[in-house]
């Protein structure tokens, strides 16, 4: 048997020629985007197929699409840092999407930095999906349009994570409205920092 952290666009192919037993772990919106592709829920019935969910909003929208899974929630990562709070006033805002930013609604996001111009926003990303989005870039550019393709491209800034630890210490909220989500790295290292995380789908 094998694992994997749900189903991507560029893990999708793997998976499927995996003819052995295969776990599938959802953990966010990985499972958003599964539920919007007719291949890729085609998947989800096979018999050698098993789901876990990582948290109640995940094992919810299993149940209603009636898709068997078991509830075991867990966290991956290993935290191994000592995080010092920083009591300073902040006025910046940080934000994470991917290269699929309809799963962190970067549409809110967009509105909220107009809407809020007394605030700067962070806005960043994983370099793996950086990657995707160029190996992927005219499929993304029919499904999300040159505005938002270019956003992905340009505005995003990729920290190594000394670095973005530094730009923690400047913000005092990471907006993370996910349509579904797990419980994210980024929103225990904020925690332990002193920082709120505004989402709605933890838990």
């Amino acid at each position: 048997p094998s694992f994997f952290y749900g189903i991507w666009l560029d893990t999708y192919e793997t998976i499927r020629n995996h003819n052995d037993i295969r776990v599938l772990i959802f953990t966010g919106g990985d499972l958003t985007i599964t539920l919007k592709n007719i291949d890729m829920m085609e998947l989800l019935s096979h018999k050698n197929t098993y789901i876990i969910g990582i948290s109640t909003s995940i094992c919810k929208t299993l149940t209603h699409h009636n898709i068997r899974h078991v509830y075991f929630p867990y966290y991956k990562e290993e935290l191994n840092i000592e995080y010092k709070f920083n009591n300073k006033t902040r006025n910046k805002i940080l934000y994470y999407t991917s290269f699929n930013p309809n799963t962190y609604n970067l549409d809110l996001i967009l509105l909220l930095e107009e809407l809020l111009p007394q605030y700067e926003f962070i806005f960043t990303s994983n370099i793996s999906h950086i990657n995707v989005a160029n190996k992927n870039k005219n499929n993304l550019l029919k499904l999300f349009g040159e505005t938002k393709y270019n956003f992905i491209k340009n505005k995003i800034i990729i920290y190594s994570n000394e670095e973005l630890l530094e730009q923690m210490d400047e913000c005092f909220i990471y907006l993370r409205p996910c349509e579904l989500d797990g419980l994210s790295q980024l929103s225990l290292e904020c925690a332990m920092k002193g920082i709120k995380t505004l989402s709605n789908a933890i838990g």
